[in-house]
């Protein structure tokens, strides 16, 4: 059985999120601008040269880490003005947390210290009411940010800070937020279901038999089949049977759906790899990781992802972008895609 898709294609959304475009878009975590270029009407500087990189073959987790964490540290999130500069606040806020938190769980007691005092003020503007206005948005601004606004609240949670007013409020749109699932995809109802489990809420019948759903694991797609609109689901679909990493174990994929995943994923990694496709070659690592699939591929992508980290910490190159969008490319772009990567070496490194 398959739910119908309700997604933009990627470039759609890419253009309409991670610039701030004004227009209908899904709450999914864009696949980065580095693969798609900008409207012709976007004027960008083709000239720039991108930032330096790490000396090949000279990079390790640890090295990485410390300049992810640094990196973070000097990041201007500033979460009460992100929309008036074209940041989508929650979506970007839920990123951010998102690495604070990899940071933090792999961070010895003086990085967690640091971190804690870093995140204060940001819990802080999360907490005021202005941040909880899904009760008065349109529908579509519903749908936009009603993923990582849950979200919010379980990374906060698991960071170890006071999420009281945040779960008061996330009540006051439960309903609302139930109704809504009824427009979701798959991999979407599966995250989904995560988070009403860990907020200890009752499910609507859109949550219901979720596991008869597996969108293209369920269709076995060939390797031919697969684009990058296919390769997203299915990682996302991995993500959400495993909460992005935090379960050890999962009740939503059987062993016929693993024996499908281990045949799919490492030459899935080696297309991206080849293509340069940090993005979504480290989505696609983070799901060899956690369904398991162990292999010379998933070796050789995680060492391709150490040597091409960025000095300053950061992976990408969107450096034609920063006349455009001036240092708040680094929350539009590099955000996402240190993410990503960041999160991929993690849980490689973590299951070694």
């Amino acid at each position: 059985m398959k739910l119908p898709n309700f997604n933009l294609c990627i470039t759609s959304y890419l253009l309409l999120i991670a610039f701030g475009c004004k227009g209908e878009a899904s709450n999914e975590p864009a696949t980065s601008p580095e693969q798609h270029e900008a409207s012709e009407s976007q004027a960008v500087n083709t000239n720039a040269r991108p930032k330096e990189r790490v000396a090949y073959g000279s990079n390790t987790y640890e090295q990485a880490q410390s300049r992810v964490f640094n990196w973070t540290q000097q990041l201007a999130l500033e979460v009460p003005t992100m929309e008036s500069r074209g940041i989508s606040q929650k979506k970007q806020l839920a990123e951010y947390l998102s690495l604070q938190l990899q940071l933090y769980q792999n961070g010895d007691a003086n990085a967690k210290k640091q971190i804690r005092e870093t995140l204060k003020p940001i819990h802080a503007a999360a907490m005021d009411p202005a941040f909880h206005n899904l009760d008065s948005v349109k529908g579509t601004e519903f749908k936009k940010h009603s993923m990582s606004y849950m979200r919010i609240q379980y990374l906060f949670d698991q960071l170890g800070f006071d999420t009281s007013i945040y779960k008061e409020e996330l009540d006051q749109v439960k309903k609302r937020m139930d109704r809504h699932l009824r427009t979701r995809g798959t991999w979407q109802r599966w995250a989904f279901n995560n988070y009403y489990d860990l907020l200890d809420y009752d499910k609507p019948r859109y949550l219901q038999n979720i596991q008869e759903f597996k969108g293209v694991i369920g269709d076995r797609l060939s390797m031919e089949s697969y684009e990058i609109d296919q390769a997203y689901e299915l990682v996302h679909l991995v993500f959400g049977a495993y909460n992005y990493g935090a379960k050890q174990q999962q009740t939503l994929l059987n062993a016929d759906d693993f024996d499908y995943l281990k045949g799919i994923l490492p030459p899935l990694a080696l297309k991206y790899r080849s293509k340069n496709n940090r993005d979504l070659l480290a989505e696609i690592c983070a799901a060899m990781s956690m369904a398991g699939v162990q292999n010379e591929e998933l070796d050789k992508s995680i060492a391709y992802l150490l040597n091409v980290q960025n000095n300053d910490g950061t992976w990408g190159n969107y450096e034609k972008y920063r006349e455009r969008e001036g240092d708040d490319i680094e929350i539009k772009a590099y955000l996402h895609t240190t993410m990503v990567v960041f999160d991929a070496l993690s849980l490689y490194h973590n299951n070694k």
